[in-house]
């Protein structure tokens, strides 16, 4: 029975999950200076892909290479391409983009002259120079290529390895998508494995179509994986196979350069490296002209190719008209749609083959291919997805022969694995582990968007633990702390330093760009109003002068002034650590972040919180409500405040609590920082108890309760320690991820 939900059940879940999938979009693109938000659409036949003016999410795309059940997978699937999509416009520039399909081009025709004329025969300046070779080798050698196919072919190259690039990046910068990307990846990894037919054609008749076939699924399997090989590969493939020793010697190296690039740039002149190595393999492909049989059917990875070729034609458009700029009197390449080369057939089933559409990616900023500097920090890889090490050691597979009877004959490979020559042992084409490895990111990424999936008409990611319910009254508690807190101590300190340091530069930048994203949102909630007799000079409306009617003016509409206050409790006991890289230093760069952008539209107060024992509590105060400076608080507590021993949180958040109901704000938010469970208390217990009563009379108070707990490697005893103490309304994430996280909700809390 199939229970996948249908394309039309898909449409009405984008509509539920609009908000959601907008905000993401917006939240991913903080940190992006220069990028304008694109539009979000979706549409249920066309494929998923983005032109950097909007992002086209594909429904059929989901429904046939994902096949989601339930509406927590549709909502994890999505959510992976709308972060795919906006990686390309943060980090796939379109002019080094164009100049790899043209230098592809150019360097595949010169392989190929050398090849079959000789060296020094030719020159590839112009775009005719080309046209001129293609026809000499349709004339001459009975060879027809296009060049729309060399720059198609081009295409499925750079997208395959600037894919597991920006997706490499992407991952290290944000845990959600990390995990989302590992179960897609994985998904599409397990789901469209190596195509026996194509496998056979090679091996039996060395069928060199099949060959490029085989060779370019991998290059795109290799680069989104950490160095996997298409599923069943080592099935059906000796490591001493030609094949074999073709990729892992000269394509793998390049391979993994690619991934770890710097830059687009750079990973584009990769990809010309690799085309140039299979130029001959094209021209031969086409001269054996065994293509065409092929057409029209399912791809080789089971994918329908009416759904990647159409997305894939209609979106290659704008990127294949763009990649002609050299000559635009080009018309001479322009072939009608029954005309064919011997090659077309086979470049489609290569573009079907990636599973994921073209994307036209394209950035109008002006920039030229040198000006390009984007990543360069970033080419540290993190830890492999699934497969082997991206620097140092090249993987080898390792030979486990079985029978096979229904295998085809050549050099089989059965049941054997992809090990990597580094200090890792595992089998990373163990389908079990891979299985697993997948089960649990489904896992991870169903418990991060549970949420979501509980706040449908959120505004966005962050607002799903905010407390929205109206619907009672407030119970306002009787803080009494001396009575709650007979045997305890209370000193509130005030700042015994100067605030005279500025932030850091690259601190500053950071700051000055979500401010500028939140004066972004503002500046379009302006409403403004028409028909007036004063204001504005209208000049749609100046015709009704003609009438008599002076109503011609209009007038900006200030947005309502958001009546609301935040505080942010801040971790401040030894745990925290001091100087570069410390959970401290991660929390006050965010909290310095927060204060500079918020710093003029709501009322602030930061408060590091610590306890000396069980009986002395000191709150030490980082920044007050009203409090304004030119010099960041928060980085100046970083240098100079005082640090302390252990926490007793129940009590802070009370103290809290008391402040915040003192205040006349309607809406109120108050932040607990912490990177581990209450340690202040005579019986872990009661610990954990006192912080669950603190805050849920905070909560039944009107008063919103948000912990964001850091961790690096939290423990699930920890996880449950806080579920108990703050319910659903608790962020897990490590220390790296305290600024997106905390930002991401100050600004669900503002803007809800």
């Amino acid at each position: 029975m199939n229970n996948k939900l249908d394309v039309g059940k898909m449409q009405n879940l984008w509509n539920k999950y609009y908000k959601v999938f907008v905000s993401e979009v917006h939240f991913q693109l903080i940190f992006a200076p220069k990028k304008k938000v694109p539009w979000l659409l979706c549409s249920p036949k066309n494929g998923t892909y983005t032109d950097h003016y909007k992002i086209n999410i594909g429904l059929k795309d989901i429904y046939d290479i994902f096949e989601p059940k339930t509406e927590e997978e549709f909502v994890i699937y999505t959510l992976y391409l709308i972060g795919h999509e906006v990686g390309h416009i943060k980090r796939t520039p379109n002019k080094p983009w164009i100049w790899g399909i043209n230098a592809g081009v150019k360097e595949i025709c010169k392989i190929a002259s050398e090849h079959y004329e000789g060296k020094g025969k030719r020159r590839f300046v112009k775009t005719t120079d080309i046209q001129t070779f293609l026809k000499y080798m349709s004339d001459t050698h009975d060879i027809n290529i296009h060049k729309r196919d060399l720059e198609k072919f081009c295409h499925g190259i750079q997208n395959s390895l600037e894919d597991g690039r920006e997706e490499r990046i992407e991952a290290k910068h944000d845990a959600a998508f990390k995990t989302r990307m590992k179960v897609c990846r994985g998904l599409f990894w397990d789901k469209q494995p190596i195509n026996v037919k194509i496998a056979a054609a090679y091996l039996q008749d060395a069928d060199i179509s099949s060959k490029l076939y085989l060779i370019s699924s991998q290059i795109l399997s290799l680069s989104t994986t950490s160095l996997l090989y298409q599923k069943n590969w080592f099935d059906l493939f000796d490591d001493d196979a030609e094949i074999n020793e073709n990729i892992e010697n000269n394509i793998l190296p390049l391979i993994a350069k690619a991934v770890t690039a710097n830059s687009c740039d750079e990973c584009m002149h990769i990809a010309v490296e690799i085309e140039k190595l299979l130029a001959v393999d094209l021209f031969e492909a086409a001269k054996a002209n065994k293509i065409s049989s092929s057409s029209g059917q399912n791809s080789a990875n089971g994918t329908s190719s009416d759904t990647e070729g159409s997305s894939d034609t209609e979106s290659s458009s704008d990127t294949e008209s763009s990649s002609d700029t050299e000559d635009s009197s080009d018309n001479d390449d322009v072939r009608s749609d029954n005309e064919k080369s011997d090659l077309k057939d086979l470049i489609d089933k290569i573009m079907d083959s990636s599973g994921m559409p073209y994307n036209g990616e394209e950035e109008h900023d002006g920039l030229e291919r040198n000006e390009i500097k984007e990543d360069e920090s970033d080419n540290t890889p993190d830890a492999s997805i699934f497969g082997g090490d991206l620097t140092g050691h090249m993987p080898v597979s390792q030979n486990n022969q079985s029978s096979n009877q229904n295998m085809p004959k050549g050099n089989l490979k059965q049941n054997s694995g992809y090990q990597n020559t580094g200090d890792t042992n595992s089998n990373v084409n163990d389908k079990e582990a891979i299985k697993k490895a997948i089960e649990d990111a489904m896992s991870e990424a169903a418990s991060r968007c549970a949420g979501l999936i509980e706040n449908a008409d959120t505004d966005n990611k962050s607002k799903q633990i905010l407390n929205n319910d109206k619907a009672f009254s407030p119970v306002i508690p009787d803080i009494d702390i001396k009575k709650q807190y007979p045997e305890v101590d209370f000193e509130e300190l005030c700042r015994k330093y100067t605030v005279d340091l500025p932030m850091p530069a690259g601190l500053q930048y950071r700051a000055d760009v979500f401010k500028r994203n939140i004066e972004e949102i503002l500046k379009s909630q302006i409403k403004r109003s028409y028909d007036l007799k004063r204001g504005d000079l209208d000049s749609n409306s100046i015709y009704k002068l003609l009438l008599g009617d002076l109503n011609i003016f209009s007038n900006e509409n200030e947005p309502d002034i958001f009546d609301g206050a935040c505080y942010i409790l801040q971790d401040n006991s030894g745990s925290m650590g001091y100087g570069s890289c410390s959970k401290r230093e991660y929390a006050c760069e965010a909290t310095a972040i927060a204060e500079y952008a918020f710093a003029n539209l709501m009322p602030l107060k930061i408060v590091a919180f610590d306890a000396d024992g069980d009986d002395f509590v000191t709150h030490e105060i980082i920044k007050n409500f009203d409090e304004m400076s030119s010099k960041s608080c928060s980085y100046n507590f970083l240098l100079k405040g005082r640090d302390g021993d252990c926490n007793k949180d129940g009590y802070s958040i009370r103290v809290a609590t008391g402040e915040l109901l003192k205040r006349k704000e309607q809406n109120k938010l108050l932040l607990v920082l912490s990177d581990g469970t209450p340690s202040a208390y005579s019986n872990y217990a009661n610990g954990l108890k006192d912080v669950a009563d603190a805050v849920e009379e905070a909560k039944k108070a009107g008063i919103n309760v948000v912990s964001i707990y850091f961790s690096e490697s939290p423990t699930n005893e920890e996880i449950d320690a806080y579920k108990q103490m703050y319910g659903n309304s608790t962020i897990i994430t490590t220390p790296e991820h305290i600024e997106t996280e905390m930002l991401s909700l100050i600004k669900t809390f503002y803007f809800k």
